[in-house]
């Protein structure tokens, strides 16, 4: 009963009231949007609130993937925010920017809109920021994406545009000269460990390429551009 009726007096009398709340790592979203979003007032006991809750109502907000919460006494409540990165643009009847998961951010600044990779080919639909987009279309076109970004055969490798109208063998469109290539889902890596082989074939005949299908099980079509290269 004694510990109780401790935590009771703890928790109800005005010994440590909320007097500041401290935020860190926020870019995008300001602070005063962050505040609104706690249903919590200055002078509130600091040991009587919900950090679980918290967090979760700082999560409601698009561009909050994380909040990290604590309690610093006598008076202070800390608040760590993760912020979600665009990492593509999708169009599904409008343009919006999503992170890695597939959660939408907003809609694209205007004339900002080829600072991401396109994913084409989804259906159109309804979204708004904060939807979590699950067709099966976009989860391969980020499993191609982070497939590229990550891997050390392609340093530097910019894909462009990726179209997943058949998700089973998607079209990537990347660099300059907008070559194009189909893969299939099996064997990704085997298949991705082909390209620089290729390209470095073709680079060797002068001959830049067009389009590469390694979306069939037993042969490669590369079909090269209509312009060459001179070499050195």
């Amino acid at each position: 009963m004694g510990g109780q009726a401790g935590w009771h007096y703890l928790t109800t009398a005005d010994i440590f009231p909320l007097r500041r709340i401290v935020f860190s790592g926020q870019q995008k979203v300001s602070e005063a949007t962050l505040r609104a979003l706690l249903p919590v007032s200055l002078g509130d006991n600091l040991l009587r609130l919900n950090l679980h809750q918290l967090g979760e109502r700082l999560k409601m907000h698009p561009w909050i993937k994380r909040a990290v919460l604590f309690r610093r006494l006598p008076d202070t409540l800390v608040i760590r925010v993760e912020e979600r990165t665009p990492f593509a643009l999708i169009h599904t009847g409008e343009a919006w920017l999503i992170d890695e998961e597939g959660y939408i951010l907003a809609a694209p600044a205007r004339n900002r809109e080829n600072r991401y990779p396109h994913i084409q080919g989804l259906r159109h639909q309804a979204y708004a920021p904060g939807d979590r987009v699950t067709e099966p279309g976009l989860q391969v076109g980020l499993f191609l994406l982070k497939t590229f970004r990550h891997s050390p055969l392609f340093p530097g490798l910019m894909v462009t545009a990726i179209d997943v109208r058949s998700p089973q063998s998607p079209l990537l469109v990347w660099g300059d000269h907008q070559l194009t290539l189909r893969v299939g889902l099996d064997d990704l890596r085997g298949k991705l460990s082909l390209l620089p082989l290729i390209t470095a074939y073709m680079a060797r005949k002068g001959q830049e390429i067009a389009f590469i299908d390694l979306s069939l099980s037993r042969k490669i079509v590369v079909k090269p551009a209509l312009v060459t290269v001179a070499r050195e």
